[in-house]
């Protein structure tokens, strides 16, 4: 398997994109509708390309648990096949070839403990209407949006979390968890704008995976997922911001091409077992907390 390809996820019942080698062998980190997960190669099944697919703004979304027929006809399929990806309200998209004949509509829909979705999904001869899960928002710096209940609502939601703070300006980065804290030198790139690919981190607040080894670099990495400009929820590792950056990390090296990179490697010891200190779920898997470049 190799980075970007389409993997089907037997246990999960869903379908996932391979997004690095994991540190143990034969294993990999894909990305699914629920986030990262790791998997055994032999739990992966290998999908054929679906290049009329758009992954690019695919979102999970929660089960339904009502399923009510809007057409004439007096009763629904026995067993109708659901949807797994949608986009955001009001946004068709296609599917997988398996569900060629499904079309997918999100519908917003206001409750009073917060934001609903209903689904309007159509095959060749029904309209069905899925009532999904009431969706929570949480003022604040953490994970929040309208396409699933995405987390806890920042670091004070998240007492486990690790929080660390990356300085462009002092190129330097700290990591604090409960009564810990870690300050390290950075390494800063040739590259001066943050809108280039090899570019300085861009500003901002990101989530930090769980340390793996980079299955290209052979060296210990945290995958950064960047908060989207419109305070919705967070980038996958290998989706692109509206600048255009994606694959950034926190590691240890003495050159950088766009990610926050620890100089010393005493030091990045050291705050790597700060950041590994750290947890919280975010869709369902396991995450190191966040980070805030300045």
């Amino acid at each position: 398997l190799h980075p970007g390809e389409r993997v089907w996820l037997p246990d999960k019942k869903a379908e996932g994109t391979v997004v690095d080698k994991a540190g143990t062998p034969g294993s990999y980190i894909v990305e699914t509708p629920k986030g990262q997960l790791r998997r055994n190669r032999r739990h992966l099944n290998r999908l054929p390309e679906t290049p009329n697919t758009d992954t690019s703004t695919a979102l999970s979304s929660p089960s339904p648990d009502v399923q009510t027929a809007t057409s004439p006809e007096p009763t629904a399929p026995a067993t109708p096949v659901a949807p797994r990806r949608t986009t955001r309200s009001g946004r068709e998209i296609r599917l997988p070839e398996r569900f060629k004949d499904l079309s997918v509509h999100l519908l917003p829909k206001v409750g009073e403990d917060g934001y609903s979705l209903q689904a309007r999904v159509k095959t060749v001869k029904w309209t069905y209407i899925w009532n999904m899960k009431p969706i929570k928002h949480f003022p604040g710096a953490g994970p929040e949006g309208d396409d699933e209940v995405l987390g806890q609502g920042g670091p004070s939601r998240n007492p486990n979390a690790v929080v660390c703070t990356s300085y462009r300006s002092s190129n330097q980065v700290t990591c604090k968890k409960g009564g810990s804290s870690v300050t390290c030198t950075t390494q800063p790139p040739t590259v001066t704008r943050d809108d280039q690919d090899k570019g300085p981190t861009p500003r901002g607040e990101y989530l930090i995976g769980r340390r793996y080894i980079h299955w290209r670099y052979n060296i210990e990495w945290y995958n950064l997922f960047p908060k989207k400009e419109d305070n919705s929820g967070y980038y996958s590792y290998t989706q692109s911001t509206k600048t255009g950056r994606s694959h950034m990390g926190l590691h240890p090296g003495s050159v950088s091409e766009g990610c926050v990179t620890v100089k010393e490697s005493t030091c990045w010891g050291n705050i790597r077992s700060v950041i590994d200190s750290g947890t919280m779920q975010y869709r369902g898997s396991s995450y190191s907390g966040f980070l805030y470049v300045k």
